[in-house]
């Protein structure tokens, strides 16, 4: 047996001494075979080494030639950094789902290439998606070498500041699957299944997993001072020949590198640099004020009233306005909104709020405009303009500004002026009562919710946000974080909480892809 701490000029004098090709010659052919599968293991041990320690050695057996790998307990890396134990091939970004598709394996090393924390993650029976987890559970399902679940991947990149302490525990989870272990007591073929048929596709899809979430899914507030500690990866990714790791290397820079390092030290990193720092490299906010884009060939005064313009043209240029604000509304804007906590802090929520204030501006102009008249028949013209507005605010499915003037109209200052509604023509009071159906509260706002349903998605459509705020707030406070499963000691993470807030956040973004011409 091989003593550990044995170099590597002993491994090879053994193997050009013990097994040379004479004495395969004169082995039985179940020797021969042995023998050769010794060789190749001892080739791929050699290309593990690095200097003169080993994360395996070679138990030789005393009865043949035949022996197995095992972990060497004397092993101390030399840097922090992870080895590459295998050349990869230059594949495209979906070739890692081919690999795995193309990695049959026999029965006896099926138990090599099966997920090993599978025992903590919970499915629902009937969608078959992810329930609960624990947090390394999870992660082996992210970057798995079995299946790419597409759906789960948008969810964990989304939400993972709430199932993980911080950024740099997200990435460090996925290094160390990157650098995957294998089973002890390994022979020569076995190992070399393994690598073949599951490190080399995990260590892909960790990289392709950092490579989708740097790329389509990071914000500047997830900037955290630690992260500077990954850089030495862009030469480990090198080093495995990774897909278009140059791109990699430039997202990583530009989104990580450079504005930590233009922006804090090691040594002087707090919350108001973090906040400072998320403001500057932020998504724009679009201011909320009332003006006019298409001005039928006429001056756009200084103040306009609601007759400066036609019913249908304030119509369309509130809704354009509107749009310009919904649209710049991000997922971690929907996500702090309701979460609304400084240890997992998002950098809060500019243009919802914006988005809020024009709807409280709208309501405030409608309700001015109406009470400024004194005369009455000028405040039932004024109230008729304001239906007119409606109704083409409905044929437009702008049911947020839609809703701005129904609240107008049904407030206090309004509502209350009998004589005026007394005088307001019947079609006009019928128009009225239809729209106000629409936008009824009743039922959790199950008319609008009919409505709206018929039409997003197939034309564009500006929902009335407070639905949706309210559906993310009874989601986030209806269900718990952690979840409690009888044989497990662990509290598992409750993932599917963090679906159904998904579900709701991509509708928005969907919505946001439907924009008004």
């Amino acid at each position: 047996m091989k003593e550990n701490g044995d170099s590597e000029d002993e491994i090879d004098d053994y193997s050009a001494t013990s097994v040379t090709d004479e004495q395969t010659s004169d082995l039985s052919s179940q020797e021969a075979k042995t023998a050769s599968e010794k060789n190749d293991g001892l080739k791929l041990l050699k290309s593990n080494k690095k200097g003169n320690s080993s994360f395996f050695e070679f138990q030789k057996s005393k009865e043949d030639f035949s022996g197995s790998i095992v972990l060497n307990p004397s092993y101390t890396p030399s840097t922090p950094e992870p080895s590459s134990s295998a050349i990869l091939p230059n594949f495209s970004k979906t070739d890692s789902t081919s690999l795995r598709n193309n990695s049959e394996s026999t029965d006896d090393d099926e138990w090599l290439l099966q997920n090993e924390y599978d025992d903590f993650l919970i499915y629902d029976e009937k969608t078959g998606q992810v329930k609960t987890g624990t947090k390394i559970a999870l992660i082996e399902h992210l970057t798995s070498h079995i299946s790419t679940d597409t759906w789960f991947n948008e969810v964990m990149f989304q939400h993972f500041k709430t199932m993980f302490d911080s950024t740099f525990e997200f990435f460090n989870f996925i290094v160390m699957r990157y650098n995957l272990m294998p089973q002890e007591g390994l022979n020569y073929r076995q190992y070399d299944s393994w690598v073949k048929k599951k490190l080399n596709i995990v260590k892909v899809s960790c990289y392709m997993v950092l490579f989708e979430f740097l790329e389509n899914y990071w914000y500047p507030q997830y900037l955290e001072n630690d992260l500077l500690r990954f850089s030495y990866l862009l030469e480990v990714f090198k080093d495995d020949k990774m897909p278009d790791v140059d791109r990699f290397g430039e997202i990583f820079n530009k989104k990580i590198v450079e504005p930590l390092r233009a922006n804090i030290s090691d040594r002087n990193f707090n919350n108001k640099d973090k906040e400072a720092m998320s403001k500057k490299y932020a998504t724009k906010v679009i201011p909320s004020h009332l003006y006019l884009w298409k001005t039928e060939d006429k001056l756009c005064p200084i103040y306009f009233n609601l007759f400066s313009f036609s019913a249908r043209t304030i119509a369309e240029n509130l809704t354009i306005k509107e749009f310009d604000i919904f649209r710049n509304i991000s997922s971690l804007e929907c996500l702090d909104r309701v979460l609304n906590n400084k240890h997992i802090w998002q950098g809060g929520s500019p243009n919802i709020k914006v988005f809020i204030n024009m709807s409280n501006m709208i309501t405030n102009f409608i309700i001015y405009e109406i009470v400024k008249e004194k005369q009455i028949n000028k405040r039932v013209e004024t109230l008729e303009r304001c239906i007119d507005i409606v109704e083409e605010l409905l044929n437009l499915n702008n049911f947020s500004a839609m809703t701005s003037i129904v609240s107008a109209l049904s407030s206090s200052p309004v509502f209350r002026l009998k004589k005026t509604w007394a005088a307001l023509p019947e079609n006009y009071k019928g128009k009225f009562s239809k729209v106000s159906k629409v936008m009824d509260s009743n039922k959790n706002f199950n008319t609008y919710r009919e409505l709206f349903n018929a039409v997003k998605l197939k034309t564009p459509a500006l929902p009335f946000f407070g639905v949706y705020l309210s559906d993310l707030i009874f989601t986030q406070m209806g269900n718990s974080d952690l979840v409690k499963v009888a044989g497990i000691n662990e509290a598992l993470i409750n993932f599917n909480k963090r679906a159904k807030l998904q579900l709701i956040i991509k509708e928005i973004k969907q919505l946001q892809q439907f924009s008004y011409n």
